[in-house]
């Protein structure tokens, strides 16, 4: 009994130690997953874990392999996403327009298989009573709404992320990459490959340098 009791004690404590290792190579967002792909990845990290706690016969090189295989394929899925704005849309989702200039687009609600009663209840949880109040609607990738509510004048707009285009905003803008580049060159920047971040506010951009 009490070398059970040892093993399963020697057994956790690696496992805490793997957990931690992991969180900090992956960052601390995999506590709150932003995406599918980071639940999956905290989904398989627990079986991991799991395993090796509770299967007591399973031999730890086999559970180091695990754990190293997984964190790397997690790791370049990062770097993949980090690298390539549209390879992050691919892996890991885009936000869906569910109503625009006041009106529903339902064909986005049967894509993504969501019905009004979850989109009201949503809406009602973030203050707001009724739709009519509500110009724009977005399902983002972690299923959480965005929204723009009417005369709503200090909506921002995402053009860049890490240096990349978010071509996304930039079309919801009716505006084009040769205007985007140009404004930077205003702004005395070279390339879009300088800014870290790039909102446009009341009919300007504002840049955020690395």
């Amino acid at each position: 009994m009490f070398s059970i009791f040892i093993k399963m004690t020697l057994r956790l404590a690696i496992g805490l130690l793997a957990l931690i290792i992991y969180m900090n190579l992956l960052g601390r967002m995999q506590l709150s997953p932003q995406s599918a792909v980071d639940q999956i990845g905290n989904y398989i990290l627990g079986g991991i874990l799991g395993g090796i706690i509770y299967n007591l016969d399973l031999e730890f090189y086999k559970f180091f392999m695990a754990i190293i295989i997984w964190t790397s394929l997690m790791l370049l899925v990062n770097f993949i996403t980090q690298r390539n704005l549209r390879a992050k849309r691919a892996i890991k989702g885009h936000p869906t327009l569910l109503m625009e200039s006041n009106k529903f687009l339902t064909d986005e609600f049967k894509k993504n298989k969501v019905n009004l009663d979850d989109i009201m209840s949503r809406l009602h949880q973030k203050g707001i009573h009724s739709i009519s109040e509500v110009d724009t609607i977005w399902l983002e990738p972690n299923g959480q709404l965005t929204t723009i509510m009417k005369y709503d004048d200090n909506t921002g707009w995402v053009l860049i992320e890490d240096g990349q285009i978010n071509y996304l905003d930039l079309f919801r803008l009716n505006k084009s990459k040769e205007w985007l580049e140009a404004e930077v060159q205003k702004k005395g920047y070279e390339s879009i490959s300088e800014i870290f971040y790039g909102e446009y506010l009341n009919k300007e951009l504002i840049l955020y340098k690395y």
